[in-house]
């Protein structure tokens, strides 16, 4: 327990696995005292680290920052619901629920918070080159969501993606619906990194979607 994980702690009644320190800690580092909040998290395989953003995502609102109104994005809308155990009647008025196949459907819609899961992944069964087609969807909801949440006081974008190396992940090729966590070595835990404020979208999508090292860092170290 720390200082940065005590009240979440207290808020989902237990304490912390030390790989979800690793995430949650920096998070309320960066919400208390970044202000470039642009985030990716990268699960290893065997992690998944979406219900717990999800439920940081809910702490943020019911014991930080009642007002905030946020949006989920997963590969579909049901997806997004069942992870983010969305209801209409608890959720509606501040959580809104997208899928990432659709990201012109996001035009129009105002949030504090954006989180981005399994934002490596957003196509379709049926594409022909599911890489190409999910580096395009991810640019396109990015493009949308960061302008919205830039202009929020105290906006936050989370990107969750599911890969192996932390400076460059790539695409993750299994397709495990929910992975069992378990205590690997340290180095196979999830890790967070903060995103470099000046980069692109298109920038970002070389990180996440091209096996080869971008020209452009993603950042200068992960955040621990």
């Amino acid at each position: 327990m720390s200082k940065y994980t005590i009240y979440f702690e207290r808020y989902i009644g237990r304490s912390l696995y030390k790989w979800e320190r690793r995430i949650v800690a920096p998070l309320e580092y960066i919400r208390q005292h970044g202000q470039q909040r642009r985030v990716i998290i990268v699960d290893r395989p065997g992690y998944d680290s979406r219900e717990l953003l999800c439920t940081y995502l809910r702490f943020v609102r019911d014991r930080i920052r009642p007002g905030i109104t946020a949006i989920a994005i997963d590969r579909t809308t049901a997806q997004a619901r069942r992870i983010t155990a969305y209801t209409p009647v608890r959720d509606r008025q501040w959580l809104s629920i997208a899928s990432g196949l659709r990201p012109n459907h996001l035009r129009g819609l105002t949030f504090d918070y954006a989180l981005l899961l399994n934002a490596d992944r957003y196509f379709p069964i049926s594409a022909t080159i599911p890489a190409l087609t999910a580096r395009r969807n991810f640019i396109a909801i990015l493009k949308t969501v960061a302008p919205v949440v830039s202009t929020a006081p105290g906006g936050f974008i989370i990107i969750h993606i599911r890969g192996r190396d932390p400076g460059i992940p790539p695409v993750y090729q299994a397709n495990p619906t929910t992975p069992t966590p378990h205590a690997p070595p340290p180095r196979s835990a999830p890790r967070l990194y903060i995103i470099d404020p000046d980069l692109t979208a298109d920038q970002i999508a070389e990180h996440i979607f091209n096996p080869d090292p971008p020209p452009t860092p993603l950042t200068r170290t992960p955040l621990r």
